[in-house]
């Protein structure tokens, strides 16, 4: 079994007159709401292999709050520029790639990358396709695929089933 979850980054500020999209920061409900999803990702044991994260200021910054919690720890990160504004297929093609045994692998990137990632994995074929196709991706949720595989070169919508939907916005502080 191969494990995928799809993060996106904190909840981040609005553009400001000097400021690029690149550069905008994770806001302070953002933070608070990356908190409790650490936090919960802590109690349920999740562990991850490697992190592959979009450069942009506010994934880096929803990736430091993640290491603050304890949930990366150990973990290789990686940005990846085709999780900002590159092709998300050199990406699927980079993930079918890898030789390492990484069971568990973290993306945290953006909308609508989530959405691509999804719709990806889930067509009309896939048993989970409607149960999957009426989430709402908020910031700072985490969305958990599994596959039927042990190669990351097989991963593919055939053998892809939808585990859990982390929201941020059900939790307490």
């Amino acid at each position: 079994m191969k494990n995928l979850f799809l993060m996106r980054h904190g909840e981040s500020g609005l553009i400001d007159g000097g400021i690029n999209d690149f550069e905008r920061s994770i806001s302070e409900n953002g933070k608070i709401k990356t908190s409790l999803i650490s936090k919960e990702l802590k109690s349920k044991k999740m562990k991850f292999d490697i992190v592959f994260t979009s450069p942009a200021k506010r994934t880096l910054q929803t990736v430091e709050l993640l290491k603050r919690y304890g949930i990366i720890e150990g973990c290789e990160i990686l940005e990846d520029q085709d999780l900002y504004e590159g092709s998300l297929e050199n990406f699927i093609l980079r993930l079918q790639s890898i030789e390492r045994i990484y069971d568990s692998i973290l993306i945290v990137t953006h909308e609508p990358n989530i959405h691509w990632f999804i719709n990806f994995f889930f067509d009309y074929t896939n048993k989970d396709y409607l149960k999957v196709s009426k989430i709402n991706f908020f910031t700072s949720s985490i969305s958990h695929l599994v596959f039927a595989t042990k190669s990351w070169k097989e991963i593919s919508n055939i053998n892809c089933r939808f585990d859990n939907f982390f929201n941020p916005n059900n939790l307490t502080y």
